[in-house]
């Protein structure tokens, strides 16, 4: 093992093999240097800095091999309180729990040109497992996770995701989500990070149902996230292609607040969750943009994109949501669903997607609940509905809910029309020519039930102001 407290040590160039102890570990470091060494460890951690400013790590081939089952983490790559850390080009083989994890790295980060590949899981799941795994609770951070690839974590029932970012990921979350080490999750002031993630291949992550997802993202009481996602390509993953939970508690320092684009990326063969999936149960601003993707192969019943808002805070600062210009087929559910429940308030743009669902549910559902209200314009989508006997389009509101729906130039090529069912909610609605259908000819067909009522803006009027308290993305 290379040790410890040299200040600004260069460790280069070296051959290091170790048996119950760790490859290079180093604490209190300025400037440290950790390039080119082959580094195998059996039942360690490959390198460990701790309190490192402007720490590089680059060029490093490291293999974490295991005789005994590890009780916690045997990192490949472990920064903890970190400035400005720069890991770039390495290799990683066979981490536990993490190829590669930093914990409060903070100041510019650059994740760059790493493969991480056989990451596996601890003995008991710690919630801390990823191939790339980041973990904030205090101060600002600019995170760029670029050129990576993280592949085959295959361990039956391993749920380790490919690349998975945490900020304030505390006590909001439920007690199956928190860190079972009770570090680096809960923020005692408001802190923020942007987090970069573009161009990595993430793939074969995850077997069977073990809940291994691609890109994951969690925030909870005090975050303020900017993220943006582009030009990965993510492929056969057993959960989730890329997932996001925005989760407050009833009584926050601040609401977790979000800003995130997921664009031109790649998403197919995803097993057992959604491609993207978005839940915030948070009264502060959430705005996403998906533009641009291509979502492929979603099985056993889970959809291409799935939204979620669920607050119960009494003004909730409305989330924003755009769906623009994707590509999603041989989705075995519904293509896009969007669901506001509670209290929570959305302004939703879906528009120019071209959406095939093979057999399950509606290529495109909207669903209102309870007391939420959601304005949405849908326009200009090619809606493909693999069993005739399904609409390719329904909008839904429930309870006390309130839907305004502008709906247009929507062309369906297969599935039985478009529904309208409020139930026992007020539905103000506006269409022109919602569906050219073909070759079936379902329509639009409104069932109503209980109180619910539809006030329809006519053709005739299409250019007039929506009704008061509507508001058309």
């Amino acid at each position: 093992m290379i040790g410890n407290n040299v200040n600004p040590p260069r460790i280069l160039n070296n051959q290091i093999t170790t048996i119950n102890a760790n490859g290079i570990s180093i604490t209190n470091s300025t400037g440290v240097q950790i390039t080119n060494n082959q580094i195998t460890s059996t039942n360690g951690s490959g390198i460990i800095l701790v309190n490192a400013e402007s720490p590089v790590v680059r060029n490093n081939t490291v293999t974490i091999t295991s005789t005994t089952a590890p009780a916690f983490n045997r990192r490949g790559i472990s920064i903890t309180e970190s400035t400005n850390a720069t890991i770039e080009n390495n290799t990683v083989n066979g981490g536990i729990g993490e190829g590669i994890g930093l914990d409060n790295a903070l100041g510019n980060v650059t994740i760059r040109g790493n493969t991480v590949r056989n990451v596996g899981q601890t003995a008991t799941d710690t919630n801390l497992e990823a191939s790339i795994f980041i973990r904030n609770n205090r101060g600002n951070a600019n995170i760029t996770i670029e050129d990576n690839v993280t592949e085959n974590n295959l361990t039956p029932g391993n749920r380790v995701d490919g690349i998975e970012f945490n900020l304030c990921r505390g006590d909001s979350f439920a007690v199956a989500d928190r860190f079972s080490d009770n570090q680096f999750a809960n923020c005692a002031a408001p802190a923020s990070a942007t987090v970069i993630v573009r161009n990595n291949q993430i793939r074969n992550i995850g077997t069977g149902t073990d809940g291994s997802d691609g890109i994951d993202f969690n925030i909870g009481d005090g975050a303020n996230l900017t993220a943006v996602l582009e030009n990965n390509v993510v492929n056969n993953i057993s959960d989730a292609g890329m997932t996001f939970d925005i989760v407050s508690s009833a009584a926050p320092i601040a609401p977790p607040s979000a800003n995130i684009i997921i664009r031109n990326n790649e998403i197919r063969n995803i097993l057992n969750d959604d491609a993207i999936t978005l839940e915030s149960n948070s009264a502060g601003q959430v705005v996403l943009n998906i533009e641009n993707n291509v979502i492929q192969n979603i099985g056993n019943g889970n959809d291409g994109i799935d939204i979620e808002f669920t607050t119960n805070a009494a003004n909730p600062t409305p989330a924003r949501v755009r769906i623009v210009g994707n590509q999603l087929s041989g989705v075995s559910d519904r293509g896009i669903e969007i669901d506001t429940t509670n209290n929570a308030s959305l302004q939703l743009e879906v528009s120019n997607n071209s959406i095939q669902a093979t057999a399950g549910g509606e290529a495109v559902r909207l669903r209102a609940q309870n007391t939420s209200r959601l304005n949405a314009t849908v326009n200009n989508n090619t809606l493909t509905q693999g069993n005739p006997a399904t609409r390719s389009l329904e909008l839904r509101a429930d309870n006390n809910a309130t839907l305004c729906a502008n709906v247009f130039s929507n062309v369906e090529t297969s599935g039985a029309g478009f529904r309208l069912r409020p139930q026992n909610a007020p539905v103000i609605f506006r269409v022109v020519n919602a569906l050219s259908l073909t070759p079936n000819n379902g329509g639009v067909v409104i069932n109503t039930t209980g109180a619910g009522t539809v006030t329809n803006i006519t053709p005739a009027i299409f250019s007039a102001a929506p009704p008061a308290g509507c508001t058309f993305p």
